[in-house]
């Protein structure tokens, strides 16, 4: 239980500045409308995973194991490289009329969630 009770306060500590939930937190709050928000965040996450997961399905049938480790060690060191960018703040040339809620939450959750903030 010691054990459990010490994983558990590490991922919530880890999890106090994690921007998928700043993002939901700060859409439901202006919006008040919680379903369209929770159902695009649903939505954008099996989607990702599920292409992630054919994906990997492809390569890691196609390619080696020692280049497949090749390959994901020189794209993690690109995302990390991508991630030290500095943020742009720019306004997206779009009415917040012209999209719904529903779709606004998913074409920005994949973003936020990856760490950008611009989409």
């Amino acid at each position: 239980m010691e054990a459990f009770l010490a994983s558990l306060s590490a991922v919530a500590i880890a999890e106090i500045g994690d921007r998928t939930q700043l993002l939901l937190l700060t859409l439901a709050a202006r919006h008040r409308r919680p379903w369209p928000i929770l159902s695009a965040m649903l939505v954008g996450t099996l989607a990702s995973s599920v292409l992630a997961a054919l994906i990997g399905e492809r390569l890691g049938s196609a390619l080696n194991p020692r280049l497949m480790n090749l390959l994901v060690g020189v794209s993690l060191i690109a995302m990390a490289l991508w991630a030290l960018q500095p943020e742009r703040v720019h306004e997206a040339g779009l009415s917040r009329r012209s999209h719904g809620l529903f779709f606004r939450t998913l074409v920005s959750f994949p973003y936020r969630r990856d760490g950008r903030q611009d989409p």
